[in-house]
């Protein structure tokens, strides 16, 4: 009856190891995502500002576009 005790407490034991692993990594997935998302939002705003300047200046034939 001890050796199954000890059996299913290690077994626990690596199952929360692995959980806290699992989760570590998904943690770090998500932030590495969240930068990312972050940079691009940054990128967007300069081309939409860039656009915004380019829609102001006349084109060869002298119009604005």
């Amino acid at each position: 009856m001890m050796g199954i005790m000890a059996i299913a407490g290690l077994l626990i034991l690596g199952g929360m190891i692995a959980f806290a692993i699992a989760f570590v990594a998904y943690c770090a997935r998500a932030g590495a995502a969240a930068k990312r998302a972050g940079e691009l939002e940054v990128m967007l705003g300069h081309l939409q500002q860039r656009l915004t300047e380019l829609e102001g200046t006349p084109g060869p034939d002298g119009s604005a576009s």
